[in-house]
């Protein structure tokens, strides 16, 4: 049998389509992702954890593989002159976009790169966190995700310049499964700015960050939400603090659709400290 468009769920649709987007994922454990998934749908407001929202409305789009567009605005959107600005457009790293930073002991580089350029971190590290995942746009995510930011902070180093990823939406109704990667050394320091952006067209981003810090190391995380009344997203940061670590983020939500955020962070050892900001603009 077999099924119409009009037949299938949500999640099916968002299934088939995401399947369809590469044969190359990034989770070396996608199977067992991708059956915790099959046994959950959509959450609904019968769900304790979504009961304040009706996320399936936001889902009620024909979602389409991004088409990536020629984008010549883009230095408007790069915010902090200080800062090395990695640039990502619908989900895809733009090498040619990007600044050329070179420090050593420093890795930045797309995900879908370091998980052969640099395979023993990212082994160590990739979905160790989500591992157990029972969330769904978590697991989906885990299940499909192709690319998003690496970046490795060795023992002892100092990030010499804060890191501003820029992620910007160039294309219509797309759904972006973004995955990034934070690791900060052993006694070691950085700052990373992400900033999301809509150009243009419809978009529902599903992004994870998984961050970290290693003992005694210093991490300070901004996330900027400047998205346009048709763009929504989810994004959930996943922090693991080691003992003597000091980690903190910003949040500040400007503008979107919908956005939700989801934080948990693990303090795992003693003499951690842990400091959490943010600002919300209702429209």
């Amino acid at each position: 049998m077999v099924l119409t468009t009009e037949k299938l769920t949500q999640k099916d649709k968002l299934v088939t389509l995401l399947a369809s987007h590469s044969s190359d994922f990034l989770n070396p454990n996608r199977k067992a992702a991708l059956e915790r998934l099959a046994e959950i749908e959509v959450p609904t407001t019968r769900n304790e954890y979504w009961k304040y929202t009706r996320i399936a409305k936001y889902l009620n789009v024909d979602f389409a593989l991004s088409e990536h567009k020629i984008i010549d605005n883009i230095n408007q959107y790069k915010l902090f002159q200080e800062a090395v600005c990695i640039i990502f457009v619908d989900g895809k790293f733009q090498k040619h976009l990007s600044d050329n930073f070179k420090q050593e002991g420093i890795h930045i580089k797309s995900i879908a790169a370091a998980k052969t350029e640099n395979s023993d971190t990212f082994s160590t590290c990739f979905s160790k966190q989500t591992a157990n995942a029972t969330e769904f746009f978590t697991l989906l995510n885990d299940s499909f995700c192709d690319d998003g930011y690496f970046i490795e902070v060795e023992e002892g180093k100092v990030l010499e310049k804060p890191i501003h990823i820029l992620s910007v939406t160039n294309s219509e109704n797309s759904f972006l499964n973004s995955r990034n990667l934070l690791v900060v050394g052993k006694n070691a320091q950085a700052k990373v700015i992400q900033s999301f952006h809509t150009l243009s067209g419809t978009s529902f981003i599903n992004s994870v960050t998984e961050t970290i810090v290693k003992e005694n190391a210093v991490v300070e995380q901004v996330l900027i939400q400047n998205e346009s009344s048709n763009a929504s997203q989810i994004n959930t940061i996943e922090v693991y603090q080691e003992k003597l670590s000091t980690y903190s983020i910003t949040t500040a939500s400007l503008g979107g659709k919908f956005i939700r955020n989801n934080l948990t962070i693990v303090v795992d050892g003693e003499f951690c400290e842990t400091n959490l900001s943010g600002y919300y603009r209702c429209s």
